[in-house]
């Protein structure tokens, strides 16, 4: 499993966290991290929001579905949104490249590092 930490995408993942000055490292897990996109359309005012498929994550992001961090992307998306709930949490574990890659931060750290919108998503 520490092989993960050589994949070219959990690299970039760490770069990104050390550019921002992020010190939580990335933990290898034993299971994927994989994760009410109605309330999210209304509140951006579009009809309706598709889950995009994977080869379009991976073109945008540069990651593969079930690791795409929330830093390191190969294009900034237009919009960053983040779950408000994960303010309620001293810890928020976040993906770092892979499925089995997560870091340590936390909601204030994801807002200043990505520029995120916070937005409620979710009941």
């Amino acid at each position: 499993m520490d092989s993960i930490l050589e994949k070219a995408a959990v690299k970039r993942a760490q770069a990104a966290l050390d550019r921002h000055g992020i010190s939580g490292k990335i933990k290898i897990l034993a299971e994927s991290a994989r994760t009410d996109t109605q309330m999210v359309a209304d509140q951006l005012q579009i009809p309706a929001l598709d889950r995009a498929d994977a080869d379009y994550v991976k073109e945008v992001s540069g990651y593969s579905v079930g690791g795409v961090s929330p830093v390191g992307w190969v294009n900034k998306p237009e919009i960053i949104l983040i779950d408000q709930a994960l303010n309620d949490y001293d810890a928020v574990w976040a993906a770092a490249g892979h499925p089995h890659a997560v870091y340590p931060t936390t909601y204030v750290e994801l807002i200043q590092c990505t520029g995120a919108q916070p937005m409620v998503v979710g009941d």
